[in-house]
């Protein structure tokens, strides 16, 4: 029905059609947060949680089904932090945690690279393939990198200066006053 003014008959009409479209009502539950029963997750078994997501092998999903925690909150213990909203301000004794299992991933990675830089010599160059040793040494460093604490935080800066439009004086109205 359109929006206008009508009188009470067609008013009338249009609700008794209206009563007789026969609507199904469906009450449906929305599983957001915790749900019922469930407490909150304690800060040992949270450090647990980024420890496995950070050494294993196995996926978000896979570690969220095994502790019976969402992925989201996988992701954000890896990350140093409780929940995902709290990703810009992490909580400080699992960051630090955190950051210890990172340091100590990179330690490893940065001495297997320097144990495959050692083994790049003139001898050893003669009788491998120097790209297989080379592709060890750019894997290891790449790993060491990923793993230093706070390496994914890009700061890009970019200034941009707008400069006011020129105008030449033929533009301009010229008033001429006699004095």
């Amino acid at each position: 029905m359109a929006m206008m003014l009508v009188s009470p008959e067609d008013f009338t009409k249009e609700l008794d059609i209206k009563s007789e479209i026969k609507r199904e009502i469906k009450i449906v539950d929305i599983n957001r947060g915790r749900t019922i029963g469930r407490t909150e997750v304690s800060n040992e078994l949270r450090k647990e949680i980024a420890e496995v997501a950070l050494t294993s092998d196995l996926t978000g999903v896979e570690i969220a089904k095994e502790f019976n925690v969402s992925t989201a909150s996988v992701s954000a213990y890896k990350n140093g932090s409780t929940s995902t909203s709290s990703y810009n301000r992490p909580d400080e004794g699992l960051n630090k945690f955190v950051n210890n299992i990172k340091t100590e991933i990179s330690d490893n990675a940065r001495s297997r690279l320097l144990m495959a830089l050692n083994e790049i010599t003139p001898d050893k160059i003669k009788d491998t393939k120097l790209r297989d040793v080379a592709s060890i040494a750019r894997d290891m460093s790449v790993v060491a990198k990923n793993m230093e604490p706070n390496a994914n935080v890009n700061i890009n800066n970019q200034v941009v200066v707008y400069r006011p439009k020129l105008r030449n004086e033929d533009e301009y109205d010229v008033i001429t006053v006699n004095e």
